[in-house]
């Protein structure tokens, strides 16, 4: 009957001794199918258990799926494949690319909370290329949160959105959020931007009154 299940690795595990610790173990920790909460820290092996590849056994009762410090796994699951997932973190994962792999199914029906941090290589929201008119959406997200993924430049379609948070050094994300077709929904908008050229090319394009409540911070 465990519902919520945390699994925190330390450096200790010496790969030269046993090259593929940390999945074993994990491999040997697989739960059961009704777990609600998962969250995994410090993973360091390069691949995943067969149990999380594809994430089928929390299919229907996941709502929050925490990943840290998986710097290098270079593969993850189809996280879309979640259809309970309510809340998605993910955390200096240093290989990770796209968050879906195909443009197979792009919505992500519950998700409410999304947390991309410290994505360094991160780019594009699905690897193979989308056709034209079919975004990436997730129908439900009202807070996005997106700190240190300098190579991702475009928002996903998020009509639900409340609460917004962006740290970059370029205003990428920035300056599409100022200009959301949506921008009257947000109840609180937080823009962290440190290139100063690029922080007054923000305020320059920032024509949309901000909406009542809304906290803006300029960097």
């Amino acid at each position: 009957k465990l519902r919520n299940l945390s699994l925190e690795w330390s450096s200790e595990c010496h790969e030269e001794l046993l090259p593929d610790c940390h999945k074993k173990v994990l491999d040997a920790l697989k739960p059961h199918d009704e777990l609600e909460t998962l969250r995994i820290v410090g993973y360091k092996s390069t691949s995943l258990p067969t149990w999380m590849k594809d994430l089928s056994l929390m299919q229907k009762h996941l709502t929050a799926l925490h990943l840290v410090g998986f710097t290098t796994c270079d593969k993850f699951p189809q996280f879309d494949h979640l259809e309970a997932l309510q809340i998605l973190h993910l955390e200096d994962l240093d290989k990770l690319q796209s968050l879906l792999n195909n443009e197979a199914a792009l919505t992500f029906l519950k998700l409410k909370k999304l947390q991309l941090l410290n994505l360094k290589r991160m780019e594009r929201w699905v690897a193979a290329e989308v056709r034209e008119g079919g975004e990436l959406t997730f129908p439900q997200l009202e807070n996005l949160v997106i700190r240190g993924c300098p190579n991702l430049v475009t928002l996903p379609e998020t009509p639900n959105l409340k609460a917004v948070d962006l740290d970059e050094g370029k205003a990428q994300l920035s300056l599409p959020i100022v200009t959301y077709r949506y921008m009257s929904l947000l109840s609180e908008l937080k823009l962290h931007v440190r290139d100063k050229e690029a922080a007054l090319e923000l305020d320059s394009e920032n024509n949309v009154e901000s909406p009542l409540g809304t906290e803006v911070i300029w960097l």
